[in-house]
């Protein structure tokens, strides 16, 4: 690997074996050899015992034979980081160093995969080496295998804060957050979406409920009309309740347990609206 100036091109070669996850090793069969030999590529080691005759003395050498051979993935002028995931069939490039060390590069000519697992990498810190786990590094990794996808950006030098995405479609689940506890997720097994801030506040779609929740305010605005539309109205307050209107019109029955106006306490009553648009009626009695 040091010096590339001794790599040697052997040609395509055929994959004798689906790659374990997570490798990087393959076996290969140079194609020539495969027409060669008239034979299938495949990863079948065989020990085989000769006999040789060498001054009158018998010597029994043992050998294992096999029609592809070891070849390690080539990283090469890619900011991917894990090898791709090739089959038995597909066609990739075959490099030697010497008699023993092959290296290959992916084609993709025969679209043999499956399923694959990847990870790229761009590094974000300019004074040190990537390190192993990605920890000062911007990384996107996605897995057909694991049927998930996950971005990140590491904070490494003035970047505010890092953010992350994940996506687990086997899971039903996907959420964007930041390193300060902000996120946004979705729930689509159990029909849950909502976002959250650092400080508390959250916003919940739960099936046919919605929830939200502030540690301080709430404050909804509308430049012409807010309606609310709903079966029963309730307002929980435990300080006071207040609004501010220089008109207000009820259309039904209004019934207090107890009222106050002007200072003077009213035992329970109701008023009835008159529908006509004149003052309601006199109070009656409770």
């Amino acid at each position: 690997m040091d010096d590339l100036t001794a790599f040697k091109l052997l040609g395509v070669g055929i994959v004798a074996d689906v790659k374990k996850l997570g490798s990087r090793e393959i076996y290969v069969s140079p194609r020539e050899e495969r027409y060669a030999h008239q034979e299938l590529v495949h990863n079948n080691p065989q020990k085989q015992s000769t006999t040789v005759n060498n001054n009158g003395k018998e010597h029994v050498i043992n050998a294992t034979t096999n029609n592809s051979r070891p070849a390690t993935w080539l990283a090469y002028n890619t900011t991917r980081k894990t090898p791709p995931d090739v089959r038995h069939g597909d066609e990739v490039l075959i490099y030697a160093v010497d008699e023993d060390t092959h290296y290959w590069v992916e084609m993709n000519t025969m679209d043999e995969k499956r399923l694959e697992t990847v990870i790229f990498a761009i590094s974000a810190d300019p004074d040190n080496p990537m390190a192993d786990d990605y920890s000062n590094a911007y990384f996107f990794s996605w897995s057909s295998h694991q049927k998930r996808a996950h971005f990140r950006m590491n904070k490494v030098t003035d970047e505010f804060t890092g953010y992350s995405v994940d996506i687990d479609a086997k899971s039903g689940y996907a959420k964007i957050e930041d390193d300060l506890d902000n996120a946004v997720f979705i729930d689509s097994r159990n029909t849950i979406t909502g976002m959250q801030n650092a400080d508390g506040s959250m916003v919940v779609a739960r099936k046919q409920d919605i929830i939200g929740e502030a540690p301080r305010n709430i404050t909804l605005t509308a430049g012409a009309k807010f309606t609310l539309n709903c079966v029963d109205y309730e307002c929980n307050a435990t300080g006071s309740h207040k609004t501010n209107t220089p008109d207000a019109v009820f259309s039904t029955k209004i019934t207090t347990p107890l009222a106050e106006i002007d200072g003077i306490e009213h035992a329970t009553h109701s008023h009835n609206e008159q529908g006509d648009g004149k003052p309601v009626s006199k109070p009656i009695a409770g």
